[in-house]
């Protein structure tokens, strides 16, 4: 009971990584308040689906991996296309990160 929950202190977490995935979760979110989808019809297409994943999601008790996210994402019929740009200074960063 409780293994779906991420173990991994957030401290050990490269930013970039829960960027990602923060974005990847409200993508989620949006998508289920727009066409109103539960957790039963989610899991016809994802079968380890659980309706505790969107409660999880929505009190931000939880961050979930990269792969089980896309996993949700495509079950969906969302499909995220990423563009990386690599910067150099501390403060182009900063500025990266505040803009999402």
């Amino acid at each position: 009971m409780g293994a779906w929950i991420p173990k991994k202190p957030d401290k050990n977490q490269p930013k970039s990584s829960i960027l990602i995935r923060e974005m990847m979760q409200a993508a989620i979110l949006d998508r289920i308040d727009e066409e109103g989808l539960t957790a039963a019809e989610i899991a016809d297409k994802y079968p380890g689906f659980r309706s505790a994943y969107v409660q999880a999601m929505r009190s931000d008790s939880a961050l979930f991996g990269f792969n089980r996210l896309c996993s949700m994402c495509e079950a969906m019929g969302l499909m995220g296309v990423m563009e990386m740009r690599f910067v150099n200074s501390s403060r182009e960063q900063a500025r990266l990160m505040e803009a999402a």
